[in-house]
């Protein structure tokens, strides 16, 4: 799996994923007694909820995160499980409180993480959720479309939709939204930006070949990225997160 190869460099090009996950930690009102970090990753920020849990499972559905975090963080108050959060091994009720950022807008549809997510909390847990919504990679697809009709990015959520989602869960619901916006030099740098953190997009000409973008094509849609999306010489680029603070009364 890509995140799997790209565990030991992930951190170093993470930044925007860095900045939301500390946004979402502000949203923890208080110390657990054990607390689950959903989509750990490298571990980074499972380490950091030490600070707000006295023991801290970090799960991830890609393998090499795990090894990686396991190796990098050890810690007798932290564990690692190689599982998927839509079906994961734990009894219910086993958690006073839960943590994830930039990660469930993978899971299509959402619903069915949120139910499980909500079985194996306790009651009067706590569940902490960041994660990307429609208008994210907005510049990139407007560029895209100056050169085909074809959707090129990832589709997400509306903001209405995930809260709906958790409220139909079972969940009480305190959420907002914000945008973070990333810079970048070139329309390569900016696509391997995207491709780091997980939030792929289609980079390849969408035809009866499928071949992978070419030099040709790059040059075209830097072109069109820069005619609209450029600020001081930099490309610009904007996720746009939900942010929910989630109480399992």
């Amino acid at each position: 799996m890509q995140f799997s190869r790209a565990a030991s460099a992930y951190d170093e090009v993470a930044d925007v994923q860095y900045d939301i996950a500390q946004e979402t930690l502000k949203l923890v009102s208080q110390t657990r007694k054990k607390m689950l970090d959903i989509g750990c990753g490298t571990g980074r920020i499972s380490h950091q909820l030490l600070d707000y849990s006295e023991q801290v499972l970090g799960i991830d559905l890609s393998p090499g995160m795990i090894q990686f975090a396991r190796a990098t963080y050890p810690s007798h108050r932290l564990s690692w499980l190689h599982t998927d959060v839509e079906n994961m091994p734990f009894e219910s009720n086993s958690f006073d409180g839960a943590f994830s950022s930039m990660a469930l807008q993978w899971c299509k549809p959402i619903d069915r993480a949120l139910s499980e997510i909500f079985r194996v909390l306790k009651p009067q847990s706590e569940m902490v959720l960041s994660l990307m919504s429609d208008g994210s990679l907005l510049e990139l697809d407007d560029a895209w479309k100056a050169l085909d009709q074809s959707k090129h990015t990832n589709e997400f959520l509306a903001h209405p939709v995930i809260v709906n989602a958790a409220n139909k869960a079972g969940f009480d619901v305190e959420e907002h939204t914000q945008c973070f916006t990333t810079y970048h030099d070139s329309i390569l740098q900016l696509l391997n930006s995207i491709k780091a953190i997980g939030a792929n997009t289609l980079t390849t000409s969408r035809g009866t070949t499928n071949r992978p973008l070419n030099r040709q094509s790059l040059a075209r849609l830097e072109e069109a990225y820069r005619e609209s999306h450029e600020i001081d010489g930099k490309l610009t680029l904007t996720y746009n997160v939900s942010f929910l603070k989630m109480n399992k009364l």
